[in-house]
């Protein structure tokens, strides 16, 4: 179920007002429900996959706690990652790992040849895989207790507004959370709406009337001048933000409206000064995951330089898998590893050369930001990009073929261009909203002048994801979310 269709604005009213309705003993048994509901909207078979992944973590922590023989954990550990990456894998990557292999075998004279399962990819099997992975690793660590109502666990991994894409959270966060009582708060209801609201702007307004224009440059690169792929690779870098932040914040959003709070998974990521630093602010969770499960037990950066930097390269190695059973995500994973290790080994040069005038500092530090912005754009022609010869040829006319000419034919027109300047603003400042505080004060009273200067705000913006989400549908219908693939 997209949160950009017509039945996810019925049913998200629907569960809050039963939610509510309900109480304490009966809610948690609702939420599964309406989740698996959720989940099932797509595709009803795929609600065995996720069971089967929540049966074997759930009794694989039990099993890890109780037991007091080493050996007994270890193997019920292994056996669970065993199990559960097993299913991710065949799923996502055996027909791309087979026919890599075949494929290798043909490049040296072999006559391999395989036909392809094309087996459906579960929507958001990488989220609740990792999910269920961290969960069970930190009862194995004695981290966390293992919860023992199965109810409270499935839940906790088909919690629906963050299932499919995330924030990837961590037991110790939602869990206690679904399980404890709750009452009406208006802060819930108001920064709920808050939310939603930024979400649907960056995805409705922002992702999706920039995605057009990127996909019909990208769709025909050979034609396509190298001002119109450099521009179509700038928008994409927008639109992917609008699209993953936006989905982030409708989650959040959700979530806030049934009193709980997911982690934030955005921090202005393009006002990042460098590579490692952009990586701290975007995708937040998974950065996270990837941090404390493979980079810290590799031994992180408390090991020699080389051994630092081959760590840094694997975390990114997996990342690009993690995002796609293709190529070109693992030379983007590659790719954004080297750039952080390039600036690892010239940190001291550069600090050196920062650190000797306040004023050569500042300029710097401004300078930097557009700079790591260029940077990661060119990153994300190998995300775009439909395969590395596509990848390279965007390259290529970008900086052979960079004459004004195929591509920007929407660009005559007024209106586009006018709509263009409304989507950058609001791409630049709709992190910057002012809370929508809606709460009375100790006394009862409510602040007129601060509801009338909400209600300026946010109104138009309600209004302004209508028409955009109107046209859509009448247009093109429902768009999907980038990350719902992976």
């Amino acid at each position: 179920m997209n949160f950009n269709s017509v039945i996810f604005l019925i049913y998200l009213p629907l569960v809050i007002l039963i939610y509510w309705i309900l109480p304490h003993k009966a809610r948690w048994a609702f939420l599964l429900l309406a989740s698996y509901f959720f989940y099932a909207y797509h595709n009803v078979w795929l609600i065995f996959l996720i069971l089967g992944t929540t049966l074997v973590s759930f009794f694989a922590a039990l099993g890890i706690q109780r037991s007091e023989n080493k050996k007994v954990r270890v193997f019920l550990l292994v056996l669970s990652l065993i199990l559960i990456l097993g299913a991710l894998f065949v799923f996502k990557y055996l027909d791309f790992a087979i026919t890599s292999v075949v494929s290798f075998v043909n490049l040296f004279g072999g006559e391999a040849s395989y036909t392809a399962l094309n087996l459906i990819l579960p929507v958001g099997i990488s989220f609740y895989t990792f999910q269920t992975l961290s969960y069970v690793i930190d009862v194995y660590k004695g981290k966390f207790a293992a919860e023992t109502h199965f109810g409270y666990y499935a839940l906790f991994v088909s919690f629906f507004p963050q299932l499919v894409a995330g924030p990837i959270e961590r037991p110790d966060n939602l869990l206690p959370q679904l399980k404890a009582a709750k009452k009406i708060d208006v802060d819930c209801f108001s920064y709920g709406f808050q939310y939603l609201i930024s979400g649907f702007v960056k995805k409705i307004v922002i992702a999706d009337f920039l995605g057009v224009f990127v996909a019909s440059t990208y769709g025909n690169i050979a034609s396509a001048s190298g001002a119109s792929l450099l521009i179509a690779t700038i928008f994409f870098a927008i639109q992917i933000y609008g699209d993953f932040a936006g989905y982030s914040d409708i989650a959040i959003g959700a979530a806030h409206l049934l009193g709980i709070h997911l982690t934030k998974n955005f921090d202005h990521p393009y006002l990042s000064k460098s590579v490692r630093e952009f990586y701290r602010r975007w995708h937040i969770t998974l950065n996270s995951w990837l941090t404390d499960y493979i980079y810290i037990p590799m031994g992180g950066s408390r090991c020699g330089l080389p051994r630092h930097l081959l760590n840094i390269m694997v975390v990114f190695l997996v990342s690009g898998f993690w995002h796609g059973a293709s190529w070109n995500y693992v030379i983007w994973g590659l790719l954004n590893g080297l750039l952080i290790c390039i600036e690892i080994l010239l940190s001291k040069p550069l600090e050196n050369l920062t650190n000797k005038t306040e004023r050569r500092k500042k300029v710097v530090n401004f300078i930097s930001v557009p700079i790591t912005f260029m940077i990661i754009c060119s990153t994300w022609v190998f995300f775009r990009a439909s395969d590395i010869s596509s990848a390279l040829l965007v390259y290529q006319r970008i900086f052979t073929s960079f004459a004004i000419g195929n591509g920007l034919e929407d660009f005559k027109e007024v209106t586009f261009i006018l709509r263009v300047i409304l989507t950058l603003a609001l791409f630049i400042f709709i992190p910057y909203l002012p809370k929508m505080n809606l709460k009375p004060d100790e006394e009862g009273n409510y602040d007129a002048r601060q509801i009338f200067s909400t209600l300026v705000i946010y109104v138009p913006l309600v209004f302004m994801i209508l028409m955009c989400w109107l046209d859509q549908l009448s247009s093109s219908g429902e768009s999907g979310f980038i990350y719902f693939q992976f």
